[in-house]
């Protein structure tokens, strides 16, 4: 307690907190009282305090001028008083403080000396003065296995040491929160402590409400909480409870009636025992498989000191009850923290996985990813001040006392999707064992009042001759810890400088580095001359450390958008990982052409400067952007400001003109009046021009469709660059509704800000201001695209929607399996009752949007390799095939469950099917494989292999057998595996011809399509007599066929690099071709039908996007409707 730890402010403020119901007095003598209080500082710093009220005598006699005379009793025999006197109790308060959290020690000490204040109220100076001398002369143990005892007024007292480095000390019993509350409402804490909510603790009992708070703190470790924190409330203060954000306070529970009607809070009741949740929080819950374990081990524990001595003899001096309670209290507190430091080990033990030390980066998205199951808890967490602070103590290279843990736990761990839990680490016999190291103590010599320097000396020697016979080398760490403050203290720096290098052989945890900073920082000239000098200080890693005043790491911003300039000239791969970090960027293409315009295609290399000002522009201007406050009601929720203008001058005055993806804005200048100049979609044309009678400026004109009405601003010099940019939103616009593909939008908006963003960087980069223009023309891909690619005519009334599963994807991935799910019952499955299309991507990802809005809902886990089948089965389950040979189960109503995985494929899954009454589920594998599922039990029912198969493409079940389609011929397979008939395609020439798909229609008509050449056959299902070849003259081949009604919906590969697939419509009936759709510049690879009103076509990565299609404009209902 070596140093007063707080400021004057603090203390001149203490007289709310010592008296937090106000101060009375009293006309009979009341019990003493001890609280507790937690100070912070500006700095966040904590100090810690006990606060004792105990009851002084005072004789108050009225006078006749109506006046009171008051004097203290100092007499302890209490005496008769006269007539007109009278004897009064008046509070004092004593509060000892202390940077060291030892509430028992500063309740044992402030006991004694207010006993001895008691004794002897007329020496309360000098009993006050050597009881500041001798504690804050006595030295505190380092983290380890050396408690330090001291003799105070006769009461022997001790200071155990921190469990870890870097931990306060945990001097509270732990096992007082396990008798006021319930492990459930425990861990609903822990819950709202980790997720950062406001928390109110409740409690009649000043000093049990503290304790409480602080016990809360300890489960949470390694998690500090660095936000508000007054676990003490003065009834004066309570206004404090109704702040904004985060934060831990604690009030009386006589206030409980008006707290609980607070807003947005979490209250804790101690003295019920209880927590409440306001109806306004939506706190999630923590994962169920770490919470069990927590339970198990805890039940091992009790919590009842009394209950468990009953069988064993009565102390029988007070020494001895006292020492038999603080074993078994260091014990239960060290058992408790063990418990739930393998909570928190269990919670987070992925997050390491997802950090990269050497960038300072962590992929947060990845994480969060990596943890689906119970997502909702982490996505909370990992926004939270406690969780990046914890993020940056894993960012340091040396370990901690939660890394340990982490490692010693893996031998035992059991695996789990998503996170690994541990078993019962915490309590197992061996751990137990281990967690009982052996205590060592070192008696202070008796305090001595001739001086500190005296005392400490002492101590010095005392410390090294216990060091020439210790043995253990985490005790004479310890030793040389103190040894080394010590000396500091006892102005001997260099001899404390050597034993703080010396910790580097024993236990290099405990470096005092903020002290030997300041040691050395205070060391004179010859001192300083004197340390260069010494070996140790030149060969020591430590010093040198310190020497060169690197920032450490907490001081450094945890990266989790990546938010580092190149600091060397970076290549088109380094460019990209960038932009991909930074969120300038993530689709390869959009990238690419960055690239280009900043290094105007001359070199193979961006130059951090120009890298940097581009960067530091586009930032700008979403900050300049972002601070726009454009009047409710201009605006739709999905539109943000793009671009915003000078004050210019304009047809509808001075003002600020606004670009969203939707519209031009007008906000006049002062007013803040804003107007629609026009919707995007209304442009005609845009006209650069200059204007002015005594100046010629340059201004640009705005022509609209349907009037001959037009708009002028004056932009000077801003002029070509707002031309470009609305062009540029102005084609995106045109082009997503032409297309029907509204990702577009995003895409065209973020050109915008590229392209503007690299405009401003020119006035830097002089390389690129010459050539700004070029540059920027590049980037402007929808102008340039809508410009030189004809309007397809052939989609309108049929193209309904597109959807993007790549948006923001960095490479494109082809959309491998298309799967349409209807809506559930209202109220059935959470409510959730829309329908969705699910999306199996060739990265392994499956993307599940809500098919009524088109927006991405959910991802499920990634699969090892490609996601190549869906398959709905029942009213829940989805299954899918992988080419990592595994089949992945889905409960669609319940994402939280974790996905079962089936094995038992030796080759890449190509297809699944279902049998009629859906209580079988067969999956195929490239290499003819088939096995027979049991989907209730998810259990392997059988299974077989078709001989002389290479390649099985597609399998369905029909009419009580499976037809398998391969390479060179369609198989009908009994369920055993028996083939029962084959099918082969073959030319005029008797050339077998590869196939892709086949389908069997209601009136059983095979048909079949050719993989490789433009032929598509209609057969008798029963017979396979072939009815009709139909050649479709351009196409390459085909992938995919679906049906609906009476039209069949084939989708083919491109013709050629550069050509749109096709989509061909045949009629069934007539077996003729009516139509053919253009949507995607790559292959079809997947389709699937909703409901038989819309057809949903999905294409290989270089295009990589969903069409929708009205397939009712097709139908006899729809012809019929049109002849009418």
């Amino acid at each position: 307690m070596a140093e007063l730890p707080i400021s004057s402010a603090v203390i001149n403020s203490l007289t709310s907190f010592c008296f937090p119901d106000g101060a009375k007095v009293y006309r009979e003598l009341q019990e003493d009282r001890m609280h507790y209080l937690v100070l912070t500082d500006m700095q966040g710093n904590r100090s810690y305090a006990a606060c004792l009220t105990f009851y002084q005598p005072f004789i108050v006699e009225k006078k006749s001028d109506q006046t009171y005379d008051i004097e203290q009793e100092l007499t302890p025999i209490q005496i008769d008083l006269d007539i007109g006197k009278q004897r009064c109790y008046v509070p004092t308060c004593c509060v000892l403080i202390s940077k060291y959290a030892y509430f028992n020690v500063l309740r044992e000490c402030l006991s004694g000396m207010v006993l001895k204040l008691k004794e002897s109220p007329a020496h309360v100076k000098e009993i006050i003065e050597d009881t500041a001398l001798q504690l804050s002369t006595s030295p505190v143990p380092p983290a380890g296995n050396l408690a330090i005892k001291f003799s105070f007024h006769n009461v022997s007292i001790t200071l155990h040491p921190p469990e870890f480095p870097g931990e306060p000390v945990v001097d509270l019993n732990l096992n007082m929160l396990f008798l006021c509350m319930d492990m459930p409402e425990i861990l609903t804490v822990v819950t709202c402590l980790l997720t950062q909510q406001p928390v109110v603790f409740l409690c009649g009992n000043y000093a049990l409400m503290c304790l409480i708070i602080e016990s809360f703190l300890v489960l949470i470790r390694p998690f500090h909480w660095r936000l508000t924190y007054v676990p003490l409330v003065p009834s004066r203060l309570l206004e404090l409870l109704e702040g904004i954000g985060s934060f831990i306070m604690g009030c009386n529970s006589i206030h409980k009636e008006q707290v609980v009607q607070i807003e947005g809070l979490v209250v804790v009741d101690i003295d019920e025992g209880n927590v409440f949740i306001h109806k306004s929080l939506d706190v999630p819950s923590l994962p169920e498989e770490p919470v069990e374990e927590v339970k198990k081990a805890f039940a091992m524990l009790n919590p009842h000191y009394d209950l468990i001595t009953q069988d064993k003899p009565s102390p029988q001096s007070v020494e001895e009850a006292k020492a038999a309670r603080e074993k078994y209290q260091v014990q239960f507190n060290k058992d408790v923290q063990s418990i739930f430091l393998e909570l928190m080990v269990n919670l987070f033990r992925n997050v390491q996985d997802h950090m990269k030390k050497e960038q300072n980066f962590f992929h947060r998205e990845e994480f969060l990813n990596s943890m689906s199951a119970d997502r909702r808890f982490y996505a909370e967490v990992v926004h939270t001040d406690i969780f990046k602070d914890f993020l940056k103590r894993r960012f340091i290279s040396q370990k901690d006392y939660y890394d340990d843990f982490e490692e010693r736990s893996r031998p035992t761990l059991s695996a789990r999707k998503g996170r690994r839990s541990s078993s019962s680490f915490a309590l197992s016999p061996k751990n137990k064992s281990a967690s009982k190291s052996n205590m060592v103590s070192y008696q202070l010599p008796p305090f001595m009042h001739i001086g500190g320097h005296t005392f400490h000396e002492k101590c010095i020697t005392e410390i090294t001759e216990k060091m020439e016979t210790c043995k253990s080398l985490h005790t004479r760490a310890s030793y040389l810890y103190l040894r080394g403050m010590l000396y500091t203290a006892c102005d001997h720096p260099i001899q404390g400088l050597e034993d703080f290098h010396s910790l580097e052989v024993y236990d290099r945890r405990l470096f005092p580095k903020r002290e030997a900073v300041d040691v050395i920082a205070s060391l004179s000239v010859t001192n300083r001359e004197v340390l260069h000098q010494n070996d140790f200080y030149k060969k020591s890693e430590l010093f040198k450390k310190i020497s060169q005043k690197k920032p450490s790491i907490l001081d450094e911003p945890i990266i989790m958008e990546f938010e580092k300039i190149p600091t060397k000239p970076v290549d088109l791969h380094g460019f990209s990982d960038r932009c991909d970090k930074l969120n300038i960027a993530s689709n390869n293409d959009t990238i690419g052409r960055l690239f280009d315009s900043l290094t105007l295609g001359q070199t193979d290399v961006l130059e951090p400067d120009t890298f940097s000002a581009f960067y530091q522009c586009l930032k700008k201007n979403e900050i300049d952007c972002h601070e726009v406050v454009v009047p409710e009601g201009h605006m739709d929720q999905t539109e943000r400001v793009l671009k915003l203008s000078a004050v210019i001058r304009t047809d509808y005055g001075t003002g600020h003109l606004v670009l969203t993806q939707k519209r031009l804005l007008f906000i006049q200048e002062g007013l803040q009046e804003c107007k629609t100049v026009i919707l995007l979609r209304d442009i005609q044309e845009l006209e650069k021009f200059q204007q002015g009678t005594f100046r010629r400026v340059d201004a640009l004109r705005i022509h609209a469709n349907e009037s001959n009405n037009s708009f002028v601003a004056c932009l000077k010099e801003e002029r070509n660059c707002w031309y470009l940019l609305i062009r540029e939103m102005w084609s995106g616009k045109l082009m997503a509704e032409e297309l029907k593909d509204y990702g577009i939008i995003q895409q065209a908006a973020q050109n915008v800000t590229h392209i503007d963003a690299l405009i401003q960087s020119a006035e830097e980069i002089p390389t690129l201001s010459t050539n700004i223009d070029k540059a920027a023309e590049h980037l402007c891909w929808f102008t340039r695209i809508r410009t030189v690619e004809p309007r397809d005519s052939k989609n309108e009334g049929v193209l309904q929607h597109r959807v993007n599963p790549n948006m923001y994807e960095k490479e494109q991935q082809a959309v491998e399996a298309l799967l349409y799910t209807p809506g559930s019952k209202m109220g059935d499955h959470d409510g959730d009752s829309t329908p969705k299309l699910w999306c199996a991507m060739g990265n392994g990802k499956i993307r599940v949007y809500d098919a009524s809005t088109w927006i991405l809902e959910y991802e499920y886990i990634k699969a090892e390799d490609r996601v190549v089948c869906l398959l709905s089965v029942g009213e829940t389950q989805v299954w899918a095939g992988s080419f990592d040979t595994s089949v992945y189960v889905i409960d669609q109503h319940q994402r939280a469950a974790p996905l079962r995985r089936l094995l038992g494929h030796h080759d890449m899954i190509c297809d699944l099917t279902k049998n009629s009454d859906n209580r079988t589920v067969y999956s195929a594998s490239l290499n003819g494989q088939v096995i027979a599922w049991n989907v209730g039990t998810l259990q392997e029912m059988s299974q077989f292999k078709l001989a002389n198969v290479k390649t099985l493409s597609a399998i369905k079940f029909i009419k009580g057998n499976l037809w398998c389609c391969t390479r060179d011929s369609l198989l009908v397979v009994e369920e055993n595996g028996g083939i029962v008939r084959q099918l082969q395609h073959k030319d005029s020439t008797g050339k077998i011809l590869k196939l892709g798909d086949f389908l069997i229609t209601p009136k059983n008509q095979l048909w079949t399509c050719c993989s490789e050449t433009s032929k598509i056959a209609v057969w008798d299902a029963d017979s396979f007599q072939r009815l009709k070849t139909i050649d479709v003259k351009g196409c390459r081949g085909f992938t995919k066929m679906i049906q609906v009604h009476d039209k069949l919906w084939v989708g083919s590969k491109t013709a050629h690099f550069g050509v749109d697939a096709s989509i061909y419509i045949f009629n069934t009936e007539s077996r003729e071709e009516e139509k053919d759709l253009h949507a995607h510049s790559d292959s079809i690879r997947s389709m699937c039908t909703a409901e038989n009103r819309y057809v949903m076509s999905g294409s290989g990565s270089r295009d990589g996007k969903v069409a929708i299609w009205r397939a009712s404009a097709f139908s006899r209902r729809a012809a019929l409707t049109v002849d009418t």
